[in-house]
């Protein structure tokens, strides 16, 4: 190795380490079962299954007719990370489905410590210093959680590695810089659009604060830009078809963003899962906010954060970098300042009062971005840049120390080793099972290629979900083995018209009342003729979801078995 490239090795491997140990229960079943909650993992499995069929048929990738049968949805704004997902297929055809997709994962967590790393020894010059920033990124509580199933918001690296590409191209313009930016700002956009926000937000902090390069830097900037521009057009193309064809209502209310912002306390208080000291915090973590919003990076880094603001004057600029982490913080507090749960009473709004309106208060009314429905994730941001200005604080202090092993590196291992101490514990990794029920076979043997109706109902989005109140996503990824439409669905926003659609055949408003559904209740008449009319060529129960009223109706309408496991049973429509 190069003697320029063996810090980034070591950085790598050190992260590689890390990533086993904290995720050992995934790493060491990697080839045997999916990391994965069986939530949104499994509806991810569908998702990265669906986009290379869809390209090998030489269909639309990001329409999804096969989806909420017969109405069917489009992808444009759903959660499908594409270019993970065609690495994980392309990983597939050598490796199987199982290896290649934890492999992408779990590549996703060393890639945004890595990632990190770069960013911060970029502005810190110091290598040991730079891992420790990436470690406390790499171990951030937020993306604990995200390996199970926000598979999108797992792969977190595209952030730190296009803010580190802008600044070498605002350093010395090159043409293999321009086409890194570009490519890695393309990267950005089709891993997550909420990433790509995120990463031009904090381009133009960086821009503003750099506007004299700015001005001098504007063609190879434009030129990057132009070349992400038509490096992320296959979906930016769904995206634009999607405003015009409607397909993104308006976000009602706050949109949720209430109880999804960040909590002012968060920022200094470590979360309630800690095995040493969580007992500590139970009320907090648990009533106020939660891993998805949980903006703790430390005291450690938080401490050095702050001694680099206090001693800028001894210290020297630490860049934009207290700047980034300042608006993203105050944007992930949400539209109204929450404090240990307390968010005043002074003004009210959709039926929420509070004392404090905050900026993303106006943030959520613009059109597109208001998707960003999750406050909290701005936090992400804001750690980043804490622990870059944490890195240039350090790295500033042990340049005027003496040197001696003691301070260069003595110094950055007690920081990591607190560091790593104060972001336990190891995440719990949940696994999801590569089989599927042995009665879906009869389906995959079966001639006829109809719809699988999967009962109880259940059509879930990212505001909630109409029928079963189990966990359905795993259907979809038994989809993925019968290649059947199906009835059931996940998607991240189904449009008003859409479920009105759905809500149109009695069918299903029928099968609404059989299973209790609030706001339904329709006379019960379908028969297999109706199923039949519909495309419905098969019929699944689960006795492990038991909706008793639900079986004995089926029961009577005569159809024909084809299989029957213990739990799930199958019917065929004749």
């Amino acid at each position: 190795m190069r003697p320029a490239l063996r810090p980034v090795g070591l950085a790598t491997a050190g992260y590689v380490v890390i990533t086993c140990v904290y995720y050992w229960n995934g790493v060491r079943n990697i080839a045997g079962s999916f990391i994965s909650d069986g939530a949104d993992g499994a509806a991810f499995l569908w998702t990265w299954w669906h986009i290379p069929n869809a390209l090998v048929d030489g269909s639309n990738l990001f329409s999804a007719p096969n989806l909420f049968f017969p109405v069917g949805v489009r992808l444009g704004f759903h959660t499908t990370a594409p270019l993970e997902g065609m690495a994980a297929w392309l990983l597939s055809l050598v490796l199987g489905t199982v290896l290649a997709v934890n492999l992408v994962n779990l590549a996703g967590v060393v890639l945004t410590g890595l990632g990190a790393f770069m960013l911060a020894r970029h502005q810190c010059h110091n290598d040991r210093v730079a891992f420790v920033a990436g470690t406390a990124f790499l171990l951030l509580p937020q993306h604990a959680a995200r390996i199970q199933g926000h598979w999108n918001l797992n792969h977190a690296w595209v952030l730190p590695f296009a803010l580190w590409a802008l600044l070498r191209v605002y350093d010395k313009p090159s043409r293999k810089r321009v086409v890194i930016l570009g490519l890695l700002v393309a990267a950005t956009f089709l891993t997550d659009l909420t990433y790509f926000v995120f990463w031009l937000g904090a381009a133009v902090l960086i821009a503003l604060w750099r506007r004299r390069e700015t001005l001098e830097r504007w063609r190879p900037l434009v030129l990057s830009g132009a070349i992400a521009g038509v490096a992320a057009l296959p979906m930016a193309l769904p995206m634009l078809m999607d405003l015009r064809h409607n397909e993104l209502d308006p976000l009602p209310q706050f949109g949720g963003a209430q109880e999804h912002s960040a909590d002012l306390l968060g920022f200094v208080t470590p979360t309630s899962l800690h095995p040493l000291w969580g007992g500590l915090f139970d009320g907090l973590e648990g009533s106020v906010f939660g891993l998805e919003e949980y903006p703790y990076v430390g005291l450690a880094l938080l401490a050095l954060f702050v001694v680099a603001l206090v001693r800028r004057w001894r210290l020297g600029p630490v860049g934009p970098w207290p700047l980034i982490a300042g608006v993203f913080a105050l944007l992930s507090l949400g539209p109204f300042l929450h404090v240990n749960g307390w968010t005043g009473t002074w003004f009210e709004r959709f039926g929420f009062r509070f004392s404090v309106p905050l900026p993303f208060y106006v943030f959520h009314r613009i059109p597109v971005l208001s998707g960003l429905r999750i406050p909290g994730r701005f936090s992400i941001v804001a750690a980043l840049a804490i622990g870059v200005t944490a890195s240039v604080a350090l790295a500033r202090i042990l340049r005027n120390r003496p040197r001696t092993w003691q301070w260069q590196w003595g110094a950055p291992a007690l920081v990591l080793a607190i560091t790593m101490v104060e972001l336990l514990p190891a995440p719990h990794v949940p696994l999801q099972a590569d089989e599927v029920p042995a009665a879906y076979k009869a389906i995959e043997r079966h001639p006829d290629q109809g719809a699988v109706l999967e009962i109880p109902l259940f059509w879930r989005d990212g505001f909630g979900q109409v029928g079963s109140t189990s966990n359905q996503d795993l259907l979809l990824y038994y989809a993925t083995k019968h290649e059947r439409p199906v009835v059931n669905g996940m998607i991240a926003r189904l449009p008003t018209k859409r479920r009105a659609a759905l809500y149109g055949f009695p069918l299903f408003r029928q099968l609404l009342t059989l299973q209790g559904q609030v706001g339904f209740s329709d006379p019960v008449a379908f028969n297999a003729a109706d199923l039949r009319e519909l495309g419905i060529d098969f019929v699944v129960y689960h006795r492990s979801r038991p909706y008793p009223h639900l079986l004995a109706y089926v029961e009577l309408l005569q159809l024909e078995e084809l299989a029957d496991d213990g739990d799930t049973i199958v019917w065929h429509v004749p």
